[in-house]
């Protein structure tokens, strides 16, 4: 299970978590890191009859094992692997470097050690390997053919009995892949107010560059209200917060091979706001926007989200407010009815999405008389 590595080349999601996956996190001095290893047995599947196993044992690598394994063709990160054997092992790695053989620079991907008196094996995988686009946590492995199941390591070992008669173990010592996908969290930080007031109140944006940069978010809306007793508030406020651990299919400890985006969506048309003179506002989704729009198209207010979870508001018309007396700043908000959304995609195209509502911390506070 890719979940299992952890080291400076990649890192699963759930390292040390035993074996009950299939492998477990096992350090290895080839990269100086922790390996998702797994060990099997070739043994069962052979029996040597009359003559015994070979002296010096039985298993061996075939020796076209390295021509054979690379017309399999797997890859890791758009890389064709390479093969070479160090003290014996059979290793996979990525020739970043360029030169003969695993060198300085080159990237080990995972490596198979054999027994050749036991039958015994480990498999260990220092890197993600590329399976097939999406299918969350699945064992499809791209190659050469478009995908297979699992490597057949089979068809790269031989037994030899003591007459020196050898029989191919094609299709008995299978190790199959487990995926790992991203694993994601998204949570609300704060409210975002526009205050009909103005000036420096709650989250109201007053400098010139401030409430520039924020008018450049909307400039394609039209035609935009105008309301002779409230000039244009915009307002800017961190309202959500996520965290995105790419897993396996990341570079290493950074977020390099994962994309997320945040963007709004609607989940209830009817705003349940109304403009003070009691049009009813409806939302629709335009681009990256959305935008409250009331009968004949004016818009009242647009609401937009940028990549770090920031929301800015702008509001066109004024809105109604309960009448509470000498309570100049009540409030009124969208309650559930728009989300943000956190879409995360792996290399392998593994996507994760993660929803929440934040209609209620979209507020719009109310301006009185003085």
């Amino acid at each position: 299970d890719e979940d299992d590595i952890k080291n400076y080349l990649s890192e699963g999601n759930h390292p040390n978590d035993g074996s009950g996956d299939g492998s477990t996190s096992e350090f290895s001095w080839l990269i100086l890191g922790d390996a998702a290893t797994a060990r099997g047995s070739a043994a069962a599947a052979v029996s040597f009859g009359a003559d015994g196993a070979a002296v010096g044992g039985g298993f061996s690598f075939a020796s076209d094992a390295l021509s054979t394994m690379t017309t399999v063709g797997l890859s890791s990160k758009g890389v064709a692997l390479s093969y070479t054997y160090v003290n014996g092992t059979l290793v996979a790695y990525a020739n970043t470097a360029g030169g003969a053989g695993l060198g300085f620079g080159d990237r080990p991907v995972f490596s198979l050690t054999l027994d050749k008196v036991t039958g015994e094996f480990v498999y260990r995988q220092y890197d993600q390997l590329d399976h097939v686009a999406g299918g969350g946590e699945n064992t499809a492995l791209k190659a050469a053919g478009g995908s297979i199941a699992g490597i057949d390591f089979g068809a790269v070992i031989e037994a030899t009995d003591r007459d020196g008669d050898t029989i191919g173990l094609d299709g008995k010592v299978i190790v199959t892949v487990t995926d790992d996908v991203p694993e994601t969290s998204i949570w609300t930080d704060s409210t975002v107010r526009v205050d009909e007031t103005g000036g420096n109140n709650d989250d109201n944006l007053t400098s010139f560059s401030s409430r520039y940069a924020a008018s450049q978010l909307f400039t394609a809306l039209t035609p935009k209200g105008n309301d002779p007793d409230m000039p244009v508030r915009y307002a800017k406020d961190d309202v959500v917060d996520f965290s995105i651990d790419g897993g396996a299919d990341d570079t290493g400890f950074s977020t390099g091979s994962v994309n997320g985006s945040l963007t709004l969506q609607i989940n209830d048309p009817a705003s349940g706001l109304f403009t003070t003179d009691g049009q009813p506002i409806t939302l629709s989704k335009e681009g990256e926007l959305v935008v409250g729009r009331i009968a004949g198209g004016t818009v009242a207010f647009a609401i937009h989200i940028d990549s770090a979870g920031q929301v800015t508001v702008a509001q066109y018309l004024s809105l109604k407010h309960s009448a509470t007396g000498n309570n100049f700043d009540d409030s009124v908000n969208l309650g559930n009815k728009i989300s943000a959304v956190l879409t995360v995609t792996d290399y392998d195209l593994d996507t994760v999405v993660k929803t929440i509502s934040i209609g209620d911390k979209i507020a719009f506070d109310d301006d009185g008389p003085s």
